[in-house]
């Protein structure tokens, strides 16, 4: 338990160390955003496309996103805290964590998004995804 709270604490003085400026996600041209309330996106293989959605691990807040195949790749992750001066402090770790995938078969693929609260799935999310050739 201790080197699990070692290895915790050094994580985030690590990422509060290299985070300083705290940045928001900005997607490059061309990457597509995953929307729930739309509940399909048609994107190209190679393309990219991201989900982004609030976390605060130290509640138990989170999301999970899933696929039904390996039709996509995690490229990248990235995260914001909601205020950087409080990121150090006890409950000050919320923020959006933001996922970027690949796309690399055509297909069609359901994404489902879990949005739970310690351990428990409050609510879920089903996006189909049509992947065309290039």
């Amino acid at each position: 338990m201790i080197k699990y709270l070692v290895f915790t604490l050094s994580l985030m003085i690590a990422s509060f160390a290299f985070n300083q400026k705290n940045p928001k996600f900005k997607p490059g041209k061309g990457i597509v955003k995953l929307n729930v309330l739309s509940g399909e996106q048609k994107i190209k293989v190679g393309q990219k496309f991201y989900y982004s959605g609030h976390t605060h691990g130290s509640v138990g807040e989170t999301y999970s996103l899933s696929c039904s195949s390996s039709g996509f790749k995690k490229v990248d992750s990235h995260f914001t805290y909601d205020n950087i001066k409080k990121s150090e402090m006890s409950g000050g770790d919320g923020g959006t964590k933001t996922v970027v995938y690949e796309a690399l078969k055509p297909g069609t693929y359901n994404v489902t998004i879990s949005n739970m609260f310690r351990g428990d799935v409050l609510s879920t999310s089903e996006i189909k995804i049509t992947v065309l050739e290039k």
